[in-house]
């Protein structure tokens, strides 16, 4: 019986049909060269999976000795079933061979493509499948008619999505049997770009995306428009918008009786669509400059910010600690001016405290780089 066994075992040898959804290949080692193939059977000869005529799949996978039954998912990762229950015994990795795209069969390359596993970016995933058996030759009476219940898919031109994350459905629309649409719709087509900036999609990439979601190449028909784009669309917060925030703000703070001007202009600022409101907090102040923060919200979020430093239009910008002015008394119709000194600064039109030389301390307002007006 043992020896009944065992023939049974070497006719009957571990094999498994491997095909690539994609764009990847498999890559074999034979005679001290490198094969690549979309498709192949592998079966467990001295330990290893290789082709009946001997190409060694790269990486190699050893098959334990016990095993009776392989599995692969659809990141290439390869199970063994046997005596002492299932292991994980390796992954499948692909390469990427732009000049072999679309070759059929096991063929040589001279060129070192990139790895990438099952799965990622175009590479493909790894199926289980029956050998494709090559039909016998016989004449056909009529064309084959289209599986029934055939989903379109029909890709626009530009698209635009104001979400972080974009579906199929958000970028296409579609035809065909309803639960098929369904399942298509929310496929996960990755994160939006950029405000302000697109990116572009290919048939490739899809096709991708709906092989990794379990639709099979008969399942649908698909129309991408060469340079199908996709914009996260923006609106504008102009340098003239955030300086208008900032003067209300500082006017609302101070008594400031002169014109103001930014300092040097700040960006425009790209933001999501919505209803936009602006919000200032005034920061430091100088006797030459007052630096004010605006932050711009969108939906009661916020999205972006600008610092602003703010001058005063007339070159006469006011006073400051130290400087020597003309201090002008009024009181009761009468003018009486004494020279003074400045001991808190302040621009035009704003209340600063002076030192007359005859040693008075008295509270004026700023009429000019020179004129302090005091009136009691």
């Amino acid at each position: 019986m043992i020896h009944a066994l065992l023939l049974a075992i070497v006719a009957n040898p571990i094999s498994i049909h491997l095909r690539v959804d994609g764009s990847g290949y498999m890559r074999f080692a034979k005679a001290a060269q490198f094969l690549y193939a979309s498709e192949a059977t592998l079966v467990a000869q001295d330990g290893v999976l290789q082709t009946s005529d001997g190409a060694v799949i790269i990486p190699r996978i050893h098959v334990p000795a016990s095993c009776s039954r392989l599995d692969v998912s659809l990141d290439g990762t390869i199970r063994a079933t046997g005596n002492d229950g299932t292991i994980e015994v390796s992954q499948i990795v692909l390469t990427m061979l732009p000049d072999n795209l679309g070759r059929n069969g096991m063929f040589k390359s001279t060129l070192h493509g990139a790895v990438m596993s099952p799965g990622e970016g175009m590479a493909g995933v790894i199926r289980t499948s029956t050998p494709k058996v090559k039909p016998s030759a016989r004449p056909t009476t009529a064309p084959e008619e289209p599986a029934a219940g055939l989903m379109k898919i029909v890709v626009a031109a530009s698209s635009e999505i104001d979400n972080d994350e974009m579906t199929l459905g958000d970028i296409a629309t579609f035809t065909g049997p309803k639960a098929r649409r369904a399942d298509a719709q929310v496929i996960d087509l990755g994160r939006t770009p950029q405000l302000g900036s697109s990116i572009h999609f290919s048939e490739g990439f899809i096709v991708t995306r709906l092989r990794l979601a379990g639709f099979k190449p008969d399942d649908f028909e698909i129309v991408v428009p060469e340079g199908a784009t996709v914009t996260r669309p923006t609106q504008t917060v102009t340098c003239d918008q955030l300086t208008e925030a900032a003067i209300a703000a500082i006017k609302e703070r101070y008594d400031v009786g002169v014109d103001l001007k930014i300092d040097s202009k700040v960006p425009d600022m790209k933001i999501p669509r919505g209803d936009l409101f602006l919000s200032a907090q005034v920061g430091s102040k100088t006797d030459r400059s007052i630096t004010v923060y605006v932050s711009a919200e969108v939906g009661g979020k916020r999205v972006g910010s600008r610092s602003l430093t703010l001058v005063p239009s007339d070159e006469a910008i006011g006073v400051k600690v130290g400087d020597q002015v003309t201090i002008r008394v009024c009181s009761n119709g009468a003018t009486v001016e004494v020279p003074g000194k400045v001991k808190s600064a302040g621009w035009v039109g704003q209340s600063v405290s002076v030192h007359s030389d005859t040693g008075i301390d008295l509270t004026g307002k700023v009429i000019s780089s020179n004129v302090v007006e005091v009136r009691i």
